[in-house]
């Protein structure tokens, strides 16, 4: 895949659009402000197959529709929305993160037109967000001044996308699977470089403990008697004999037979 975009890129990276971000989220911002006033607009930026003929503008609505029309909840995610596109820029390139889109975008539309079901830029924009995390899934942000791993909002954006596709009916699981047609595309091989990676550590380590020495048995503690004199013990088969005689002071001591005999 990098090939074919570094080829594609050669001939057609001049028409990039740069700070594409911006001018999304601009296009957003500015479509929040007019539903605010018309809020019956919103539902005409919404795709439609069979509507697209007469109201052609829904063509392109259907990607700057704002995420929310919570006042309060829009600047959250427009900011949010903001950071991701500008990382997958910074990192990939204008060319490379335009084609990101768009061809999420097309797929999209694709089914759309197939299914003939409506159409907004939710999975579009989510599709963003598993790149980023893919990318530096430990990278932290501040989430209502508590740090977050972006791994963990992908996770629980995934958590949203898997209830949808398992609740909703097959035209809502094609519309899915193509707004996350550039995601597969992009991604396919570096999900199967990581699951190679980690079945190799998984061999490497069990590979290694195989090599390694089983733990040494601990010492085994001496529970017999012992001579007082040669220090001769019961455990090694000698014959220990308490004394209390007078030589001994009258106190009880273990002695070997030859020096309870002898002392």
């Amino acid at each position: 895949m990098d090939r074919v975009l570094a080829r594609l890129e050669r001939k057609l990276g001049r028409y990039a659009i740069h700070n594409f971000t911006v001018y999304l989220v601009g296009a957003m911002a500015f479509a929040f402000a007019i539903c605010l006033i018309r809020q019956d607009l919103y539902a005409q930026m919404v795709f439609h197959p069979r509507l697209v003929a007469h109201q052609p503008w829904r063509l392109v609505t259907w990607i700057v529709m704002p995420p929310s029309l919570s006042p309060l909840w829009i600047f959250f995610s427009l900011g949010f929305y903001y950071f991701i596109g500008n990382s997958l820029e910074g990192n990939w390139g204008a060319f490379k993160y335009n084609v990101y889109f768009f061809v999420g975008a097309l797929a999209a539309l694709g089914a759309a037109f197939a299914t003939g079901q409506p159409l907004t830029n939710t999975y579009l924009l989510e599709s963003l967000l598993f790149a980023v995390a893919t990318l530096a899934p430990n990278f932290e942000i501040q989430f209502f001044f508590f740090p977050i791993k972006l791994k963990w909002i992908g996770l629980v954006a995934l958590l949203f996308v898997a209830y949808q596709a398992v609740m909703g009916g097959m035209d809502d699981r094609i519309a899915i699977g193509a707004s996350f047609a550039n995601y597969l595309l992009f991604f396919a091989g570096h999900l199967v470089e990581l699951a190679r990676g980690r079945r190799l550590e998984v061999r490497q380590a069990a590979r290694r403990a195989s090599f390694r020495p089983p733990p040494a048995a601990r010492a085994k503690e001496p529970t017999g008697r012992a001579c007082a004199i040669c220090g001769a013990r019961q455990d090694d088969g000698a014959d220990i004999r308490v004394c209390n005689c007078e030589k001994c002071g009258g106190t009880a001591r273990e002695l070997c037979l030859e020096h309870a005999r002898n002392h």
